[in-house]
């Protein structure tokens, strides 16, 4: 009875052992593949700790006290030609005939920027510098207009000139800047980077053109987001997307001629909202 007994669970005592021992093997192969894990040196941040970048952009609106003093620059031409105190060969005649009429289009500013930096990065921050090129231009319809003589009691019929015939589009100011940039990036070293950008600089160019006209002078500050797109451990593409206050002042220039200088502000702010895209090496 005894022996038939033991027989009997013999079966399924060893298959219980089986099962026991297949267990503690799977549960010591378990722990050494975790301790082979733990030895493992954790990965390291990418060594490349310096980042060149070209950027360039175009401007998507513009608002300001420069603005508003050029557009009151262009009404008040229009209103001088249409009271006959400034002579327009082209429209002159029809003013005197059909009376003050006449208006001058809106202009159309676009603004580029071309630029390249330097950022060194210290874990999710990044600082540097950067060197650009600012201009802002205008699509003008403007009439060539002139003083005429019998204005000033002069004999003549016109004295000088004081716009001339524009239908393009005219450079309006230029500035080549110098600026401290800092950023932060929420993955710097993953291939989608999400970023914050704040810099703030000076400026120095003219009014007329590179090189010509009054002086301009400027100080700004810029606020900016974009996403950094890291190709590999080397290469990158980027789009931001920025607000750019300046303060500018610019030198003196003829009040009446204005064939050269279309408009001077003199002094006075713009903001510009721009979208760059740019090129990165990481080194």
């Amino acid at each position: 009875m005894k022996r038939r007994y033991l027989n009997k669970l013999s079966v399924p005592c060893v298959f219980i052992f089986a099962v026991l021992t297949s267990a503690l093997v799977a549960q010591e192969e378990e722990k050494g593949k975790s301790i082979d894990a733990t030895s493992e040196p954790a990965q390291k941040p990418d060594p490349r700790l310096n980042q060149i970048e070209v950027q360039a952009g175009v401007a998507l609106s513009a608002s300001g006290s420069i603005i508003a003093s050029s557009e009151d620059g262009i009404t008040l031409l229009e209103r001088l030609i249409n009271s006959n105190a400034l002579y327009a060969p082209r429209v002159s005649p029809i003013v005197r005939q059909i009376g003050p009429y006449y208006r001058i289009p809106p202009f159309q500013l676009s603004s580029r920027q071309f630029g390249a930096s330097y950022e060194r990065l210290f874990e999710r921050f990044s600082f540097g510098g950067a060197f650009r090129y600012t201009d802002v231009s205008a699509g003008l319809k403007i009439p060539e207009s002139f003083v005429p003589g019998p204005l000033v009691n002069v004999p003549v019929p016109v004295i000088t000139r004081v716009t001339p015939e524009i239908q393009s589009r005219k450079l309006l100011a230029c500035s080549f800047q110098l600026e401290g940039v800092m950023s932060y990036h929420f993955n710097r070293d993953g291939e989608w980077d999400p970023f914050l950008r704040t810099s703030a600089g000076v400026g120095r160019g003219w009014v007329a053109g590179i090189g010509y006209g009054p002086y301009l002078n400027e100080v700004h500050a810029t606020v900016g987001a974009g996403m950094r797109w890291n190709l590999n451990e080397t290469t990158s593409l980027s789009a931001e997307l920025n607000t750019t206050g300046y303060w500018i002042v610019t030198g003196p220039s003829s009040f009446i001629d204005r064939t050269d200088v279309l408009i001077n502000p003199g002094k006075g702010s713009i903001y510009i909202v721009r979208v760059l895209l740019g090129a990165g090496y990481r080194y």
